[in-house]
């Protein structure tokens, strides 16, 4: 059996419950499938490490007890918040790469709510729980084992229908170009390969380009493009003719979001509360650490200034270029703002209740009333007389009249969960959490040809320099799809 189970628990209210549970479900699947507990050697990064582990995983167990959601670090801080917590780091992976979650409550504690947990977790309150007591052990055990079977036996169905599917698109190919792909699957696989190239749909070239790791938010101009990686803290430039990195710059710690304004890259540190400026023409790192709000998230450059929204603040920071020194000023743009982008004359911020906010950048104010389009909102651009959103929950793409502040027509269905989109000269670009990218024609609202496959866990997406650019967060990929 290839799937494995991961054991996510505090150690201060389910440490017991933890141990016993290993053992049981080791004696069911074998000691070799259950991960409790990953050592974490001196130097290793521990956050690309928990996120190794989980993706290998067919399912994440989350142990909640009494004191799961109160915990808090020595700061009296929650730990929850805190984007190095260890729990939080696992079951954000799990839910990002949709391993299968199963919430077990120990001992009678309490399903989270939504609004009690960051959004990056907020998708757990959703899952089905099921109860662990220690007077109805053996029983609870074996339900939760059943359950397991379930998902590990859907979980190697799917496994086998991709391996049949494969199959089927090597066999009319013939041999020499399958024994090609493997050969280049083995390059990627031991990191000899920065860029592979293969024949996309109707003919569009597909490259992939080895970046730093936890690629996230991307953008193009003048000849580059430029990636933040989260988990290695650091913005790759690559050079979007020859394909390849060509600079690598060390930023603050967790870099989420990239914008380009006044001949620079600005990049957003949401673990270090700051924002770093890199010289979009040398690459030097200009300033490594202006202080903005708690946890920024989106960026985006427009009218004259550099516009940052902090997801724990619930603000707006506004930078001034000319100084590298935000305006004293407190703009308040909602619950949990995260994506954010300039155009039509105002600038457009989503947030953790489904709402898109209207921002007038001359008042700094929002005007008119939240556009409430509800689930999770992953990413927005702004274009062409319209307003797109990404409506992950949904798996759809809404469009905004920007004039009237209301959706304009029905939701465009889109796929499993679009975590970010980007507008081209004539299309409309979606990355979906299922490893592929999706195209929309704007006038007709409907989608262009076949998906394109690209990498695991595509977050990021930018349009331009011949391209559609994807950032693959779980593969340490940013993929390039020719579109001239």
């Amino acid at each position: 059996m290839s799937a494995r189970i991961f054991i996510s628990y505090r150690r201060e209210d389910s440490a017991g419950y933890a141990g016993r549970l290993y053992d049981r479900l080791s004696e069911r699947f074998g000691e070799d499938q259950i991960f409790m507990d990953l050592a974490m050697p001196p130097g290793v990064d521990f956050v690309q490490r928990i996120d190794e582990a989980v993706a290998s995983c067919a399912v994440l167990i989350a142990l909640i007890g009494d004191e799961w959601l109160s915990a808090s670090g020595v700061d009296g801080a929650s730990r929850l918040d805190d984007p190095r917590d260890f729990v939080r780091l696992e079951i954000e992976s799990g839910l990002e790469r949709e391993v299968d979650v199963i919430p077990v409550l120990v001992d009678k504690a309490d399903m989270p709510r939504p609004e009690e947990l960051p959004e990056s977790l907020a998708l757990l309150a959703r899952r089905n729980a099921i109860e662990l007591t220690a007077a109805r052990w053996a029983y609870d055990v074996g339900r939760l084992i059943k359950t397991l079977e379930g998902v590990l036996e859907s979980h190697e169905g799917r496994l086998g229908g991709m391996r049949r599917r494969l199959g089927r698109l090597l066999r009319p190919a013939g041999r020499r170009w399958a024994a090609a792909v493997l050969v280049l699957a083995a390059l990627a696989a031991t990191g000899l390969a920065e860029i592979r190239s293969i024949a996309g749909d109707e003919g569009r070239s597909v490259d992939t380009i080895k970046v730093g790791a936890g690629p996230d938010g991307i953008v193009t101009h003048a000849g580059a493009v430029w990636v933040a990686n989260s988990r290695a803290g650091t913005v790759s430039r690559i050079d979007a003719d020859k394909g390849r990195v060509t600079a690598t710059v060390a930023v603050g710690r967790s870099p989420d979001s990239v914008a380009v304004g006044s001949g620079s890259i600005w990049v957003t540190n949401s673990a270090d509360g700051t924002v770093s400026r890199i010289e979009e023409r040398s690459g030097r790192l200009q300033a490594r650490s202006i202080p903005v709000g708690r946890r920024p998230e989106g960026i985006t450059g427009g009218f004259g200034r550099i516009w940052v929204v902090n997801s724990l603040d619930g603000t707006l920071t506004v930078i001034n270029p000319l100084t590298n020194r935000p305006t004293t000023e407190r703009i308040s743009v909602g619950r949990e703002p995260r994506d954010i982008d300039a155009g039509e004359g105002a600038l457009w911020v989503t947030d953790r209740d489904g709402a898109v906010r209207r921002i007038d950048p001359a008042l700094r104010r929002p005007t008119r009333k939240p556009i409430v389009i509800g689930g999770v909102l992953r990413g927005i651009a702004v274009g062409a007389g319209r307003v797109w959103v990404a409506n992950a929950d949904g798996g759809t793409i809404v469009q905004i009249d920007p004039a009237r502040g209301t959706q304009r027509g029905d939701e465009i269905a889109v796929g499993a969960r679009p975590n970010g989109l980007a507008l081209g000269a004539d299309s409309i670009w979606v990355g979906n959490t299922d490893g592929t990218l999706i195209e929309i024609d704007p006038r007709t609202r409907q989608t262009q040809g076949d998906a394109i496959s690209v990498g695991k866990h595509p977050v990021g997406v930018a349009v331009g320099e011949g391209a559609v650019w994807v950032a693959n967060n779980g593969s340490e990929t940013v993929t390039r799809v020719g579109i001239d």
